[in-house]
């Protein structure tokens, strides 16, 4: 909107305004301006409008639910009911009614659009033109991977491109599958658009590191690649990898070519295909974790695509020659997965990979001598939901049966291709294996799984889980060495004022002799140190800090997205808005041993959910403390 200013405005006969709405019923970023320049002419009493011929409509796109309190009512399609009162006032003639969108509708805005639409059309005296040219299908993702040549589509050309920092908008999808997110900074996208200047680009590098262990040497080569390409920090992620930010075109080639020199690399770190596989840290337990460890870098390595793309685009490998060498990717096909797919290992009775949350998940059974036995399957875990948008949820996994160590991969596997074949690919939003598994059924997903493995999984052996949380700290292995988990705060690894941890782990990285493990909480295990080198080790922990634990509960077990300034949700005001008032009536009002989210229920702020499809039931809470009247 803010391309049309308002002298320009009053020249225009028809006017159509689609607005949706922002944080608490502010106006979407490329309407600021026009917002703006209406109110500062109706404050000076002026009419700009009145004498032409300008007539409008306005439909808004809002959720009647997002600010569920009662007295945050008024937020709801703000902008919309703002911008139709503010025409009038200026002069202008409404020509067909305000139309509202609900994403709480059946159908979401569509409900209220149909409405809407045909009142324009007739306003506009085209109601009884009959259209027999078909509108022209969406593109959608499964469009362009199918378009995308194995996933190359135009990325080389495109980074060549010195025009622009961004990417062409359907090779951002697809650089996902290379590990590779296009971002920009929203904290001065206006101020660069008042300066004729596009967004501040730049991109998000995952590596692929299953089961979270890396070597000395490429802890340094992170940090390096951090400094000399990113913006000097770098991210553990939740799924135990490493996660750069602030990379500019220019540096992603030099940035991935330096991943892989460390011998890791980006393949499938992000895209519709088998994700970083997660493992239980667990240190304590050397022998067992060696053993889960090896399985996940198996089941990686297993469900990787073949992605001849990425070293041609990357690494500068020589091309597929034409058609004499037919490429192919055997598990996934050219239109590879419907939506991303998640594998974590877990190992009783600690469940710090939230065995629960994944696409697919294997909990390790050890015999009574704590040897691995094998692995209890589960399927169907996931807790992403689009916002009001009934026909998605959060659910946790089912637990489908036992299979032994080496059938691992292979049932992995099956599970895959039974969402690849029958997933949901019409609607991305429904398309995760929970939502495949509940449209099938969960016993007809079995038996379909089952019958492509060629026989049905023995029954579920017994297991308890008793914490998820890290375990921070010294701790000593079975075989003698010896393990600290430190507090990563959000995973960030970057030196602050008196908080040089950045520096201290550089540090450490040139003289220590084992590993580094990522927890799935994103902190950090400094592993396998021998007794001849505690000292040393204990030494530059507390040179930089890194061995202070002194913090509270709920801050060793907080966690966070990257956030701002890539993000667009809700604001940092409104977030402590809500929690300050409920953690205070927590620690006030809380029952011996009771949880925080078993409190939340009791205290009505949300409702007991025992299944995914039960989400959206009772939402709002049921008791003193409802959000909802």
């Amino acid at each position: 909107m803010d391309s049309v200013p308002l002298d320009e405005l009053k020249t225009e006969e028809n006017v159509a305004v689609v607005t949706s709405t922002a944080g608490q019923g502010e106006p979407p970023q490329n309407a600021r301006d026009t917002f703006r320049a209406l109110n500062a002419a109706a404050a000076r009493g002026e009419r700009p409008f009145e004498g032409t011929s300008l007539k409008y409509s306005v439909f808004g796109l809002g959720d009647s639910h997002y600010w569920p309190r009662p007295e945050d009512a008024g937020y709801y399609n703000k902008p919309s009911k703002d911008i139709d009162v503010r025409l009038e006032a200026l002069g202008a003639q409404r020509s067909a009614p305000l139309g509202l969108g609900d994403d709480q509708d059946a159908d979401g805005p569509q409900t209220g659009y149909k409405l809407w639409e045909p009142q324009l059309w007739k306003a506009l005296g085209v109601d009884a033109v009959e259209v027999l040219e078909a509108e022209p299908e969406p593109i959608t993702n499964e469009n362009i991977k199918i378009a995308s040549n194995f996933l190359r589509g135009t990325i080389a050309e495109g980074l060549k491109d010195t025009s622009t920092g961004a990417l062409a908008a359907s090779d951002g999808q697809l650089t996902k599958f290379h590990g590779i997110y296009e971002q920009d900074d929203r904290d001065i996208r206006e101020e660069r658009k008042n300066n004729g200047l596009e967004p501040a680009f730049s991109f998000m590098i995952r590596v692929r590191m299953p089961g979270g262990v890396c070597r000395p040497e490429q802890w340094l080569a992170m940090d390096r690649i951090a400094d000399e390409h990113g913006n000097g920090t770098f991210k553990l992620t939740t799924r135990q990898t490493f996660q750069f930010h602030g990379v500019i075109k220019k540096h992603l080639k030099p940035s991935i070519q330096a991943i892989n020199r460390a011998l890791l690399d980006t393949i499938a770190a992000c895209g519709d295909v088998n994700r970083n596989v997660t493992c239980c840290s667990l240190p304590d337990l050397s022998h067992l974790h060696t053993q889960v460890y090896e399985f996940s870098k198996k089941l990686s390595e297993h469900l990787l695509p073949r992605m001849a793309a990425y070293h041609e685009i990357w690494l500068d490998k020589k091309l597929v020659a034409g058609d004499a060498i037919k490429e192919f990717e055997p598990l996934y096909g050219p239109y590879y997965l419907p939506r991303k797919f998640k594998i974590g290992v877990a190992v009783p009775p600690m469940n710090d990979v939230d065995i629960f949350t994944n696409d697919v998940g294997f909990i390790a059974i050890a015999d009574e001598q704590g040897d691995l036995v094998g692995f209890n399957v589960t399927a169907g875990g996931g807790m992403g939901v689009t916002h009001s948008n009934k026909k998605t949820y959060p659910r946790l996994a089912d637990v489908l049966g036992f299979c032994t160590p080496d059938e691992v991969h292979l049932v992995a596997e099956k599970i895959m291709l039974t969402q690849r074949d029958n997933g949901n690919r019409a609607d991305r939003k429904n398309a995760r294996l929970k939502y495949t598994i509940d449209r099938m059924g969960l016993d007809a997903f079995k038996s379909e799984v089952e019958s492509r493995r060629g026989h049905a999984l023995a029954p579920a052996r017994p297991f308890k889980f008793t914490s998820n949380i890290d375990k921070f700290g010294w701790t000593t292995g079975h075989n003698g060495k010896h393990h600290f988990t430190m507090f990563i705060e959000n995973g960030r690894v970057q030196d602050e004022p008196g908080k040089d941890f950045k520096t201290g782990l550089r540090e450490i990285a040139r003289v220590h002799k084992g590993t580094f493990r990522l927890t799935a909480n994103q902190h950090l295990i400094l592993s396998d140190v021998e007794q001849g080198e505690l000292a040393l080790m204990k030494g530059l922990l507390a040179k930089y800090g890194l061995d202070n634990l002194s913090y509270t509960g709920l801050r060793l077990s907080s966690s966070a997205c990257v956030a701002f300034p890539t993000c667009e949700n809700v604001t940092e005001p409104e977030i402590l808005a809500i929690l300050r008032p409920m953690i205070k009536r927590y620690a006030l009002e809380r029952q011996p041993g009771e949880h925080f989210g078993d409190f939340t229920i009791r205290a009505g702020y949300i409702s007991a959910t025992k299944s995914g499809k039960e989400w959206y039931d009772g939402m709002g809470g049921e008791g003193p403390h409802r959000l909802v009247a």
